[in-house]
């Protein structure tokens, strides 16, 4: 494994890797989160008086809306600002240390979107079975969805940059500062990442394949952001999963208000359970085409 590059996230958590300030960041990172979570959904529900807005954010019974979407992508911008608060107290580190070399980053992004775009494009024109109960239906007008897309965007980018941030910038590379085994700094992140996504209020059933596949995922990540040493590729893989799921075909539930069409099943339904191995297939082809992509 081609892991040297890591050396320019790790080198920065090595002056406070001691693993009580890991943990501690970990946890006040996400107490100073959940604080400005609340503080942001009243300022919104305050400025925009949209009260079923807020019912979907909370609620996944509730019907989706393209305000209540756009709510829960954006309020994770304090996630990454619980984390920072967080990692300047306790490790002396700012944003730029958990993003890696800037330079390096941007372009690595681009050049794993770029491949990865082409991949979906490609794999978008495959024919792909599906029951006669399965099709899509349009969710909103299309006028309307091309307004909201660039907006749908930047939030998706702000959702998914924050969960690298956490996991990989952070957690990673503190562990990595501590111990030497990748068994370790990737495995025990990607794990609490996949436990993050338990809800069985929204998957049921379906909830320990979705956290097993939240799981890979992270691992797929940390991969990623070790052998690039910077968080490009794994935001930019991250990013597009989401942008595709979020905007252009979701699943019903709350992250449905922004997406141009729905499926007619929700996470918690026996159908999704036919479309994991699709998906499984499509993250593995196209971690092994990001890996070529930012092989030096």
């Amino acid at each position: 494994m081609n892991y040297q590059d890591h050396e320019y996230m790790v080198q920065p958590a090595r002056s406070y890797a001691q693993l009580w300030r890991t943990l501690l960041g970990f946890v006040l990172g996400f107490a100073i989160y959940a604080i400005l979570a609340m503080m942001f959904v009243a300022l919104f529900g305050a400025l925009s008086g949209d009260i079923e807005s807020l019912l979907s954010f909370a609620d996944p019974e509730a019907q989706a809306t393209p305000a209540g979407t756009l709510m829960m992508l954006f309020s994770f911008v304090c996630m990454t600002g619980g984390i920072v608060i967080a990692t300047l107290a306790l490790h002396r580190r700012g944003l730029l240390s958990l993003l890696g070399p800037f330079r390096m980053m941007a372009a690595d992004f681009l050049r794993v979107l770029g491949v990865l775009m082409l991949l979906s494009i490609v794999l978008l024109m495959l024919p792909l079975p599906s029951g006669p109960d399965e099709t899509p239906v349009q969710n909103l007008d299309t006028g309307l969805w091309l307004k909201l897309l660039p907006i749908a965007i930047l939030g998706v980018l702000i959702q998914t940059s924050a969960e690298e941030i956490v996991f990989r910038g952070y957690l990673q590379s503190q562990l990595a500062a501590r111990f030497a085994s990748p068994l370790i700094w990737m495995i025990v992140p990607s794990v609490i990442f996949g436990l993050m996504h338990f809800s069985p209020e929204m998957a049921g059933d379906n909830t320990w394949f979705i956290v097993g596949w939240a799981t890979l995922f992270g691992v797929i990540a940390a991969d990623l952001t070790a052998r690039a040493g910077n968080l490009g590729p794994a935001i930019a893989m991250h990013f597009l999963n989401n942008l595709i799921a979020i905007t252009f075909i979701s699943t019903q539930g709350p992250l449905s208000g922004v997406a141009l069409y729905t499926y007619p099943f929700g996470m918690a339904d026996a159908e999704i359970m036919a479309h994991l191995p699709q998906d499984f297939a499509t993250i593995v082809v196209g971690w092994l085409a990001a890996r070529v992509a930012i092989s030096r």
